[in-house]
Formats: structure tokens, C-alpha cells, sequence
């Protein structure tokens, strides 16, 4: 009988031994991915601070198409072209979003030397924009990350 109450009390904290050991990890482990999705939204962040845009031209080159001119006057490339929007708005309309390919179209990245098809701080990229009638009266650009720039368009 006295070697069922010592078997019984030993089973109960091998019990508690291994209940402690499984909550101790959980907790490591969510601690880490907490600390980890921290990290990488800190990163993004850094990343936003450093990314300025500003319009320098814009110019309604031909029916239905409107040229801008973007300088990137941040610190940060920006390499995610294809996520860039294009908003458009005339008169007292709702302002219409153009996508890459389908809305406007990257013409050059200029001087476009050090790291090709990225666009660096210090380089100016063309895009042509179409648009249907009547022509815009302000357009906004906005990168990837949420960077943006907007300016009335002189006619």
C-alpha cells in the first residue's frame, strides 16, 4: 500500500513535470513570434520613413494621355513597381484608380545606372497615364508601401 501512494505521488509530478515543460514552450514559442512579427513590422516601418516621392511635371501630352515626371527624394529604392497606383480625378468626380500595365505604363527611370529597373534615390521616373474624357484635374501616385504624392495638373 505504501508503494501505491509513492507510485501515484511520482506518476503526479511527472505529470506536473511534463504539463510545465508543454506551457513553458508554448509560451517560448509565441513569445518568438511575437518578437519576430515585431521585428519585421519595425523593419517596414524604417522602410515607409525612408520613402519620399514628389511630382516635378505633369503634362497632358495627347488625347486621352497625361505624362508625369516623379522624382524619388527619399532614401529607400523603390522596387515594387507593379504595386504602384495612379488616382485620377476631374472635376467633381470620384477620382478613378489606374493599375500598372492596365491604367499606366512606366516609360523611364532616368539615370537608371546604378541598380537597373530599380528606381533610386536621386532618379526620376516617367509614366504615361490614360484616362478617358473629361481630362484630370489632380492625379496622386502612391508606391507600394504607402508613400505618396499628389499634385494638380496645370493645363
Amino acid at each position: 500500500m505504501a508503494f501505491a501512494s509513492i507510485l501515484a505521488s511520482a506518476v503526479g509530478i511527472l505529470l506536473l513535470i511534463i504539463t510545465a515543460y508543454v506551457l513553458v514552450g508554448g509560451t517560448l514559442t509565441m513569445t518568438q513570434t511575437v518578437v519576430n512579427a515585431q521585428t519585421d513590422m519595425t523593419a517596414l516601418h524604417v522602410k515607409m520613413l525612408g520613402t519620399a516621392v514628389q511630382i516635378e511635371y505633369t503634362n497632358v501630352s495627347a488625347p486621352g494621355q497625361l505624362d508625369i515626371s516623379i522624382m524619388n527624394t527619399g532614401t529607400e529604392p523603390i522596387t515594387d513597381l507593379a504595386h504602384m497606383d495612379v488616382l485620377l480625378k476631374s472635376g467633381g468626380g470620384v477620382p478613378v484608380l489606374k493599375i500598372k500595365d492596365s491604367g499606366w505604363v512606366l516609360v523611364s527611370i532616368s539615370p537608371d545606372t546604378v541598380h537597373p529597373n530599380q528606381w533610386d534615390p536621386g532618379e526620376l521616373l516617367n509614366m504615361t497615364v490614360s484616362f478617358t474624357d473629361p481630362s484630370p484635374d489632380w492625379v496622386q501616385v502612391t508606391t507600394a508601401n504607402g508613400a505618396f504624392t499628389s499634385s494638380y495638373i496645370k493645363k
